[in-house]
């Protein structure tokens, strides 16, 4: 797939993701290029269904949660994003990535 990228061929890049991830769906860094395909391309509707995905597959890892919460951040939803740092949390709350991302996402004054 980052061949393809590097190469210019996004469609042959995503499906060349599509495929990795139905092999291994325990492979991390594959959901997070294709997200960051999607959010490339200006489609924050897929990155999302693609996070989501890769999270109910992985629910435990904290990369994935990051990621998708800096979408959020980066779409301008921090409601959602502050949502998701909580269930995220709750689901990894020894996550040093998780909570580093909890304070930089706190107010000012509150850091």
């Amino acid at each position: 797939g980052q061949i393809e990228l590097e190469q210019g061929l996004k469609d042959k890049a995503r499906s060349t993701f599509d495929l990795g991830m139905k092999r291994s769906t325990s492979s991390i860094p594959l959901w997070i290029s294709l997200a960051a395909l999607e959010i490339e391309g200006n489609n924050i509707t897929k990155a999302r269904s693609i996070l989501e995905k890769a999270r109910v597959r992985n629910p435990a890892n904290d990369e994935l949660w990051v990621h998708a919460i800096r979408l959020e951040v980066k779409a301008g939803n921090e409601d959602v994003a502050q949502a998701l740092l909580a269930r995220a949390l709750q689901t990894c709350p020894k996550s040093g990535k998780l909570w580093s991302e909890c304070i930089f996402m706190a107010p000012r004054p509150a850091r």
